[in-house]
């Protein structure tokens, strides 16, 4: 099966990436406690449901020269804050924000010589809400 890893229809893998699936967390919501003078037990205010984080561990090799790879991490570096539909491999994400990229390894060149440049990064989308509607464009 090809992998496919897309964010508001840039390809985020191209030919040089390889991830490790992704792994949404929980949907997120506010819960108060409170207990009142005189009151027995408790009570609970609950917000409605926020967003969830979507974190993706991506490597990405096979670039010729560490400036290239470097110039690939810059361009993710400036794409942070975009807002669109997640697509992994068979599943699409709707309404999410790309938040962050953080590299979990070091840069370096594959020994092999197969790979060149490569290295080992987080990217984090965060879904706004389930079942959110894209918010329009101003």
């Amino acid at each position: 099966m090809s992998q496919t890893l897309s964010h508001s229809a840039i390809d985020l893998i191209t030919t040089y990436g390889i991830h490790e699936g992704e792994d949404p967390q929980e949907w997120q919501f506010n819960l108060y406690s409170g207990q009142f003078p005189g009151v027995r037990g408790e009570t609970h205010l609950k917000d409605k449901m926020k967003g969830r984080d979507i974190p993706i561990v991506v490597r990405y090799r096979g670039f010729e020269t560490r400036a290239l790879l470097e110039a690939a991490m810059d361009e993710l570096e400036d794409y942070k804050g975009n807002d669109g539909s997640l697509v992994v491999d068979d599943r699409t994400y709707e309404s999410c924000t790309f938040a962050s990229m953080r590299r979990v390894e070091r840069t370096f060149p594959d020994g092999s010589g197969l790979h060149g440049w490569t290295v080992k990064v987080l990217l984090v989308f965060r879904q706004r809400e389930p079942n959110a509607e894209p918010e329009p464009e101003p």
